[in-house]
């Protein structure tokens, strides 16, 4: 799958719903994160193994910052 860069336009209009729900922009790098808490481990694992799955199928592997807690996800998704 060929990754397309977005134009200033398209990603302000893009980003900002991301933003509204909670997404904040990484400034030193092109990606966006959020932080992500669940009920526990096997609740955050799950999560993470669905994002896994669809991430192979784009070909678009976000970063998974280490979870050292029970129910503590910070995740990244950068952009190419």
């Amino acid at each position: 799958m060929s990754v397309v860069k977005l134009s200033a336009l398209e990603r302000t209009q893009h980003l900002y719903p991301l933003v509204q729900d909670g997404w904040e922009i990484v400034q030193e790098r092109d990606a966006i994160k959020r932080e992500f808490v669940f009920k526990n481990f096997t609740e955050a694992w799950k999560f993470m193994n669905k994002i896994a799955e669809k991430a192979e199928i784009l070909d678009h592997h976000p970063e998974f910052t280490s979870f050292n807690f029970d129910n503590f996800f910070p995740f990244t998704k950068v952009f190419v």
